[in-house]
Order: structure tokens, then C-alpha cells, then sequence
């Protein structure tokens, strides 16, 4: 009786990890290799694409979360794009976009759409954003597969980005330019970029290498957990934690994405079951 009881808890128990790895969140025609800790993300817009771009679709965009935890309130990742493994099309460069999203989390009043804030980096044009978006939608196959008249994520969704940069990014056109202190570019062509994410009494701070980029107050967020750090137990905004990519028609971008376990503050994991 007892080896069947125990049997039928391990069966339980599968059941519960493969539903936990079938829940992160995600969107987009795209793909993820590894784990949560180092992760290589893959978002093809070629002819040569499993699934090409329909007529019409000038981009493709994909994001999808490192794990199916929405308790993350801090984290350091390092994305690095090796350009052997890249396909530039040089007359659509600019939708070359790798990206970071944090403080992900289900919208309250829709649970068909997502709440989120996204650092979004292109190398090829030196440039970068920090916005948040809200209500947008995850369904796979809904306007991540773009127009022109759908460059706008927000404006794709019918709400609108809110700019999170500082003012001392001087934004034009939607973007901010890079500088050689937010990252850095190998004698062979290989981009890293440190994105770290902290945050002192619910406000978010976000750097790009040695340089604070963007300010985001979450003081008034729902999605909060209270967080024993330095031996004190203080009460964080959380949220998920995804990576995002945007590739122009003719262009194949990969991406890896590197975390220390020791800068997630909060969890980046999914639950323990408890025996």
C-alpha cells in the first residue's frame, strides 16, 4: 500500500513539474534553447524560416519568459550577440532589436494580456528604449507578426508606450543612443550588454552597463512580495522576467541571455512541491 501511495504522489508530482514547465508566459513565432540561467533565444524573419513571414509582414517579434516564476524583484543578466550567428539584411537593420522584459505580470482587468516593461537594445543602429506597456496581448499568433502600421507594439494593442527613460538619455524618434559605458563590442564582432535591475522602496532602476537608463515607480503595484535580503525582510514590486526580440523581415537574430543565480533577488524559479 505504502509503494502505491508513493507512487501515485511521484505521478502527482510530474504532473504538477510538467504543468509548471508548460506555463511561462510568451507570445510571437520564436524559440528558446537552455535554461533559465543561460538562455538563447532565436527569433527567425529569413525566407528560410520554418515558418516564414506572411505576405504583407515586415517583422517578427517573440518574447517569452525565463521561468514560470512571477516573484522576481531584482536581477542582473548579460546578453551577448555573436554576430557569426546573425543574418543582417542592411536594408532592415532597424527592427534588430534584443530585449529584456521585467515586472511581467497579468493584466487585472484581462488575463488574455500582460503588464510589462521592456529594455530594448540594437547594436547595429547604437540605439536603445525603456518603456512600459500595458494590456497587451499574449496570444501566439496575434500582431507579433507585424505591418508597418503595426511597428508600435502599444499602438498594435490600442493603448500607448509609457517612456521610462531619463531625461538625461536624450530620446528622438522613440529611441536613445548607446554609449561605448552601456556596452561593448569584442575585436570579433561579439555585443554584451550588462542589464541590471534593482530597486529601492518599489521604484525599478535600470542600468545598461555602468549607466542608469531608466526609472520605473512601482509603488502602487499589486504584484509585491515581501523578500528577506541582508537579513531584513522588506517588501519588493515582483514580476516576471522574459527575454524579447524583434526581427525585420530578411534578418535572423540570436541572442543569449546569462544570469547569476546570486543577483535574483526574489525567485526566479518555479515553486518547490513540498513532500
Amino acid at each position: 500500500m505504502k509503494m502505491v501511495k508513493k507512487i501515485l504522489l511521484g505521478l502527482t508530482a510530474a504532473a504538477l513539474v510538467s504543468s509548471f514547465a508548460g506555463c511561462k508566459m510568451g507570445a510571437g513565432e520564436g524559440d528558446t534553447e537552455g535554461s533559465k540561467w543561460d538562455l538563447t533565444m532565436t527569433v527567425d524573419a529569413t525566407d528560410e524560416a520554418k515558418n516564414p513571414l506572411a505576405e504583407g509582414k515586415v517583422f517578427r517579434r517573440f518574447w517569452k519568459q525565463f521561468s514560470t516564476s512571477e516573484k522576481v524583484a531584482e536581477i542582473t543578466t548579460t546578453i551577448t550577440i555573436n554576430a557569426d550567428d546573425q543574418v543582417y539584411d542592411e536594408t532592415n537593420k532597424p527592427a534588430f532589436v534584443s530585449g529584456l522584459i521585467f515586472d511581467l505580470n497579468k493584466n487585472a482587468d484581462d488575463s488574455k494580456k500582460v503588464d510589462f516593461n521592456l529594455i530594448g537594445v540594437n547594436p547595429k543602429t547604437q540605439k536603445f528604449y525603456v518603456e512600459r506597456y500595458v494590456g497587451i496581448s499574449k496570444q501566439d499568433a496575434e500582431l507579433y507578426d507585424g505591418t508597418l502600421e503595426q511597428s508600435d507594439i502599444a499602438k498594435a494593442n490600442g493603448t500607448t508606450a509609457t517612456y521610462l527613460e531619463l531625461s538625461s538619455a536624450k530620446k528622438s524618434g522613440g529611441w536613445c543612443p548607446l554609449t561605448d559605458k552601456m556596452y561593448k563590442v569584442s575585436s570579433d564582432g561579439v555585443v554584451t550588454c550588462v542589464v541590471t535591475i534593482s530597486q529601492e522602496n518599489k521604484k525599478y532602476s535600470v542600468k545598461l552597463g555602468d549607466v542608469t537608463v531608466a526609472e520605473y515607480d512601482a509603488s502602487t503595484s499589486t504584484n509585491t512580495a515581501k523578500i528577506t535580503k541582508d537579513k531584513a525582510e522588506v517588501e519588493y514590486a515582483v514580476g516576471g522576467i522574459a527575454c524579447y526580440g524583434n526581427a525585420g523581415k530578411g534578418n535572423k537574430l540570436v541572442v543569449n541571455y546569462a544570469t547569476e543565480k546570486d543577483s535574483v533577488t526574489g525567485k526566479l524559479e518555479a515553486e518547490e512541491i513540498e513532500e
